[in-house]
């Protein structure tokens, strides 16, 4: 689909930016259009005091939201002009993005924008077989084009290694009465009409599968790693459609 005109564009773009992942769904930006540019800054009040007291979570959804939107804006039949942090005086203001000269989306623009209202967060436990190779290819190879490194962490130990690191954080944590209680504020009770938040019952999306064995792809090291994270996911949840 082409929109017509670039302002038109960039408010579908901010409508596409607020289906990005956040850390707990607490959705810790804020967009702001104006002629053809969007600005995005960081809603620093929705930020987890606790468990992202260094805010590179917060960075991470709002590099999450900075991808959807370029993504958005080439769907539409325009390249995009992007500046990260554009201002030393204003450091709140994480990027700017504009709206380029016309273009033609490409397939690989459509499938990846099909996925931004399908993705979801997989709370639930991961099936025993190993992630696919050309998976794992494909998402390191997304990550060098936007400038990043995405790491796979491959051998067994390593794994092991990751995983008893993992938990003993998850055990500290456990033991912090205001980690649980920023759970809790975050926590969308049923019949709730609020947008942020997780629910109750969200543990798992079946229309997405997911698997992880000995072969997972560790977290992305790099200056771009926020928007990078952003692209993997869309481009895993695609991969996982087509391959057989």
């Amino acid at each position: 689909m082409s929109i017509g005109s670039a302002e038109q564009a960039l408010e579908a773009a901010v409508e596409a930016g607020r289906w990005a992942p956040s850390v707990h769904n607490t959705q810790l930006w804020t967009f702001a259009v104006r002629g053809k540019q969007i600005s995005l800054r960081a809603d620093t009040a929705r930020k987890l005091p606790v468990s992202d007291a260094s805010g590179r979570e917060m960075l991470i959804s709002c590099g999450a939201a900075l991808f959807t939107m370029r993504t958005a804006l080439r769907r539409d039949g325009y390249d995009t002009v992007v500046r990260v942090l554009p201002d030393p005086d204003r450091p709140g203001l994480l990027a700017t993005i504009g709206s380029g000269g016309r273009i033609e989306a490409d397939e690989h623009t459509r499938l990846l924008d099909a996925q931004i209202t399908r993705r979801h967060t997989h709370r639930a436990g991961f099936a025993d077989v190993p992630v696919p190779g050309r998976l794992i290819d494909s998402l390191v190879k997304a990550a060098m084009i936007e400038g990043a490194r995405l790491t796979p962490v491959l051998s067994p130990a390593a794994v092991d290694v990751l995983a008893a690191l993992t938990r003993a954080a998850q055990g500290v944590q456990s033991q912090d009465q205001r980690f649980g209680l920023e759970i809790i504020r975050w926590a969308r009770l049923p019949g709730s009409t609020r947008a942020d938040g997780v629910t109750a019952d969200a543990k798992e999306c079946p229309r997405c599968p997911t698997s992880c064995g000995d072969r997972r792809p560790a977290p992305c090291r790099g200056s771009r790693r926020r928007a990078v994270l952003r692209g993997a996911t869309l481009r895993a949840v695609h991969a996982w459609q087509v391959l057989p």
